[in-house]
């Protein structure tokens, strides 16, 4: 979320509802969701998010230079806003300066990342199975066990679309520490792998379109989630007969697991 006062997305609510630990209504909305994979793999962001979020600050992983840098310029231009230009002036240049991390720490903390998510091989599962059956299809024709290697590393993508690299700037080079900047050649400047996944042209254009149906599932899913939510917010408008069916077996059986 990038504004404190701006409400939490779906993402964040169920991000937050999980970290709790606690069958609130945007947990129990996305057990109504027939889109398994796409609430798994949200599911999934959330863990990487929280777990992330935790090794940062325990200081067992280097945290993101960049994430740094966003933070330091978005309290410059409040200051701008209120015409404190030297306190702006002096946070912009320290978030010039912040260095990226070295492709050493970015492969690293992503890897113990990795390690922690409870719900990764569920969701690799979920994937694979999806990429097989995507690349069924007369117009791909992909052999499955390419399929299933490239499910692996979209999902790694998308967990982490940081080019490791140059963590995500684009460029090589700190011109503060007096070195010349040049292109990221890994990722063309551009900051993230998603562009250079597949070994191929076939590949990489089944990767592409993979990417964007995992994408499509985890927003219909978050969709899902809001609408369940907002059926169930209030007497004044019943619930679909369906959602309420769904939602009473899902009470009853975390009852019976109580």
């Amino acid at each position: 979320m990038n504004d404190q006062n701006q409400k939490p997305t779906i993402e964040e609510q169920y991000a937050v509802a999980l970290s709790a630990g606690a069958q609130t209504r945007v947990v129990l909305a996305a057990g109504l969701q027939r889109e398994r994979a796409g609430v798994q793999l949200l599911r999934l962001r959330a863990e990487y998010d929280a777990v992330r979020g935790e090794l940062e600050q325990a200081g067992q992983i280097a945290p993101r230079g960049l994430d740094r840098a966003r933070v330091l310029r978005q309290e410059a231009a409040r200051l701008q806003k209120a015409e404190l230009w030297l306190e702006a002036e002096t946070l912009i240049v320290e978030a010039e300066a912040i260095q990226p991390r070295t492709k050493a720490q970015v492969k690293t903390a992503h890897a113990v990342i990795l390690v922690a998510l409870t719900s990764l091989h569920s969701a690799r599962q979920e994937l694979g199975i999806l990429a097989v059956r995507m690349a069924a299809s007369p117009k791909r024709s992909l052999e499955p066990a390419a399929a299933l290697q490239l499910a692996g590393r979209v999902l790694d993508v998308w967990l982490d679309e940081t080019c490791h690299k140059c963590d995500g700037t684009g460029r090589l080079g700190n011109r503060y520490a007096g070195d010349r900047e040049r292109e990221c050649p890994s990722c063309k400047g551009s900051g993230h792998r998603r562009d250079i996944l597949g070994d191929s042209l076939k590949q990489t254009l089944f990767a592409r379109d993979l990417m964007a149906e995992l994408q499509r599932q985890v927003a219909a899913a978050a969709a899902g989630i809001k609408a369940a939510i907002h059926a169930d917010s209030g007497p004044s408008k019943p619930m679909h007969p369906e959602l309420a069916r769904r939602l009473a077996e899902l009470r009853g059986e975390q009852a019976a697991v109580d």
